[in-house]
């Protein structure tokens, strides 16, 4: 996803994050207004770039994501320092456990697959859900909890290693529906059943339909000449339909190369923050933020709302305040970027917050989160090893860490603000 080359990190520990302090800022400008880089940083490519043909292990995905390959969820030095971790001590083994106390927040242990339930003070573990391969999720990446207070996922694969997933659990960590990314109605490129789908790291959900991002998807179409056909975009189901096919809103390919993190508005609108390159001069590639407009309409609209090159790097999308506000969050600059809704093309925020806290070493990388109940606070994970919690009103934060969450690449509060 985000491939702007860091240096290797240290691993965290509880004594580097001592070294993380609170911080507080005013509204700040977008990276393009500030005059930062803008095109895509050396080494990002869009997925079509490397198409494996074939289902791949989610340790394959993960070795692809750290050597750059294929975009994952933070940049090319988190995912390596992920893999080597990984790799030389191991995945936790947390032991499933209901929740049965008062979970504050859920926090996704992304490449544990584990989703950890945490009480208010997020240094004591209350339940876990996992592995949630279990689940037909490996890899929960952004987290959100609805009205009932189930929690959702965004799995980067499905049990069948040949596509990602969206996978519902209820508040005490039962599962409740899993939906697999599939080859869909509306899209002609599953011929003799070919059909790959490479990450789903968000999801969207509200009484009718359920909605996964598709960040990269291929398959081969006939007619009359056989050829691969790959785009991104987003699968729907009928809501509590997880064996329905899928519906597919497939975006043109060479705005968009990659799909990322995904929120919905009030109106059933979809917003997404995307790589792709602009096609005028002076065509520029980098991350941007898109709408998709009545999305399970047959007539449903793209619009690209930020231009590529708008963040740095492309994290979480979050809907908050009863629908009045979209929230933007860009790992790169530890900034979240809120805008008033709705939005118009290359309207710019009202409002900053972060950036959030970094380590001894100078790095953070708050990838996803959520509000609480009353939007008072805002939560993200952060995959350099901790939580980043924030108070909204006077923008300050805390990093906290807690041994059973590694690299947590989303987080939300229960309840939350949905």
């Amino acid at each position: 996803m985000r491939m702007l080359p860091l240096t290797a990190a240290c691993v965290v520990s509880i004594a580097v994050l001592a070294a993380c302090s609170n911080q507080t800022q005013g509204t700040t400008g977008l990276p393009g207004a500030a005059g930062l880089p803008g095109a895509a940083a050396p080494g990002q490519q869009p997925m079509a770039q490397y198409m494996p043909h074939h289902k791949m292990s989610p340790m394959e995905l993960l070795k692809l994501q750290a050597a750059g390959k294929i975009p994952g969820p933070s940049p090319v030095g988190v995912m390596k320092r992920i893999l080597n971790r990984v790799e030389t001590k191991g995945q936790l083994h947390l032991k499933a456990h209901p929740n049965t106390g008062t979970v504050s927040v859920w926090a996704a242990s992304t490449y544990d697959n584990a989703i950890v339930g945490l009480k208010k003070n997020l240094t004591k573990t209350l339940a876990v859900i996992g592995p949630t391969y279990y689940n037909n999720c490996y890899y929960p990446t952004q987290i959100k909890v609805d009205h009932s207070q189930n929690v959702w996922a965004g799995c980067q694969e499905n049990s069948n290693f040949s596509a990602g997933s969206v996978t519902e659990w209820s508040n005490a960590g039962n599962e409740l529906a899993s939906y697999s990314v599939s080859c869909p109605n509306g899209w002609g490129g599953c011929d003799y059943g070919y059909f790959y789908s490479y990450g789903t790291l968000a999801s969207a959900a509200d009484a009718s339909h359920v909605f996964a991002a598709v960040e990269f998807a291929y398959g081969y179409k006939c007619s009359p000449s056989c050829n691969f056909t790959y785009s991104a975009g987003v699968e729907w189901w009928p809501a509590g339909q997880p064996s329905a096919t899928p519906t597919y809103d497939a975006l043109p390919y060479g705005p968009i190369y990659d799909v990322y993190f995904m929120d919905e508005d009030n109106s059933g609108n979809l917003w997404f923050t995307y790589y792709g390159c602009l096609q005028y001069y002076p065509y520029t590639c980098g991350n941007g933020l898109g709408e998709i407009s009545n999305p399970t309409s047959p007539s449903w609209t793209f619009t690209s709302v930020e231009a590529p090159g708008t963040y740095l790097c492309a994290g979480g999308v979050y809907v908050s305040n009863a629908g009045a506000v979209l929230n933007v969050t860009d790992p790169c600059t530890r900034y979240t970027y809120q805008y008033a809704l709705p939005l118009s093309v290359g309207g710019g925020p009202s409002h900053t917050l972060g950036p959030t806290p970094a380590n001894a070493f100078g790095y953070g990388d708050p990838v996803s989160g959520g509000f609480s109940q009353n939007g008072s606070k805002i939560i993200l994970g952060d995959s350099q090893g901790w939580l980043d919690r924030g108070e909204v009103f006077s923008n300050t934060w805390k990093a906290k860490a807690n041994p059973s969450v590694y690299d947590p690449q989303g987080a939300a509060f229960t309840p939350s603000d949905k």
